[in-house]
């Protein structure tokens, strides 16, 4: 799930962007085009990274993706409570607690019954436990959608053309796969869309990206016990 193949992603990139601007006239398409590049780039960026120790795990892709993040952020001089890098606003814990035990019950139930019984490694739960939420909150629930956000000035507009963008990118991302060929399943795709669209709700309620983080890891590694099972 962590290989993003950047031509398979374009044409479902441009896509998501294209519909998401139908839903009202961007008044400043420059941050459209922004996040579509930068969907482009993060994905050749994860799967590029080297992997010189042979690990099974992409590990140094994922710490790519987040600086590559924290580098466009600084470059666009976008503020942080655009990208969600702040805390959880006051009153929103009932939010995240919700969203949050959506995420972890879906991943739970959906790991059980696909289960192959596979008992993941010490390196697969330091893994599961880190790298994949804070990465994926910071580009796809963080620097994406803050991006699509420049780009409209009805927030409210703009905010669900961003998350059908995010939803959609991140759900066929993970859908895909390469190995030596293209490979697409729908389950895993569907099943990221879904998180995903969960993560965007917590993102929303709270104003923050850390819950999304917590839950986002938390469903990984619970999904991997339960998986083992």
């Amino acid at each position: 799930m962590d290989y993003i193949p950047l031509l398979a992603d374009l044409p479902i990139v441009i896509a998501a962007a294209c519909l998401g601007a139908l839903w009202i006239t961007p008044t400043r398409t420059i941050w459209i085009w922004a996040a579509l590049a930068y969907a482009m780039v993060d994905g050749a960026v994860t799967i590029a990274a080297p992997n010189p120790l042979h690990w099974h795990w992409n590990w140094l892709g994922k710490a790519a993706s987040s600086a590559l993040a924290v580098l466009i952020i600084r470059i666009c001089r976008l503020e942080r409570t655009e990208t969600g890098m702040v805390l959880p606003r006051l009153g929103t814990n009932r939010c995240a607690t919700f969203y949050g035990l959506a995420t972890v019950v879906i991943a739970v139930v959906v790991n059980y019954v696909t289960r192959d019984h596979r008992v993941p490694t010490s390196g697969t739960l330091a893994y599961e436990a880190t790298m994949p939420g804070l990465s994926e909150e910071l580009a796809f629930r963080g620097l994406l959608i803050a991006l699509f956000l420049r780009a409209y000035e009805n927030r409210e507009a703009a905010f669900i053309a961003a998350a059908a963008a995010s939803v959609a990118i991140f759900g066929v991302g993970h859908g895909l796969a390469f190995d030596g060929s293209f490979h697409f399943a729908w389950i895993p795709a569907a099943y990221a869309a879904v998180l995903g669209a969960l993560f965007i709700g917590m993102r929303r309620a709270t104003g923050s990206i850390l819950p999304g983080i917590v839950a986002h890891n938390l469903s990984n590694v619970l999904g991997d016990v339960a998986n083992a099972m």
